[in-house]
């Protein structure tokens, strides 16, 4: 399977939740400024950057691409033994990304 189309799917998934919880708040009014709409994308961005290794490393790719910490990305093998360690960081990403995605 692809590991580009887990990855949209579940933003796509992730976005239509925060749909869903904002019309079922909907004695509230959604103001949607710039820069609102800004941090939501900086958050689909790192969201999207933190989903990309965990599908990699589960769709079976022989290397995973993370990001980083100059903004560069880098690749490496599947196998290797500090694999898990690239995971953790990229989990980091993916759940900041997340809760900025459902709280803002």
């Amino acid at each position: 399977m692809n590991p580009y189309y887990i990855t949209n799917i579940s933003l796509g998934c992730l976005f239509a939740l925060k749909l869903l919880m904002s019309a079922c708040n909907q004695f509230n009014v959604v103001d949607i400024t710039g820069v609102s709409l800004l941090v939501l994308l900086i958050a689909a961005g790192m969201f999207y950057m933190g989903m990309l290794p965990f599908a990699q490393y589960f769709t079976g790719q022989k290397a995973i691409t993370i990001m980083g910490s100059a903004g560069s990305i880098i690749s490496i093998n599947r196998d290797g033994r500090c694999v898990i360690f690239y995971l953790a960081y990229s989990l980091m990403f993916l759940l900041i990304g997340a809760l900025v995605i459902l709280t803002f």
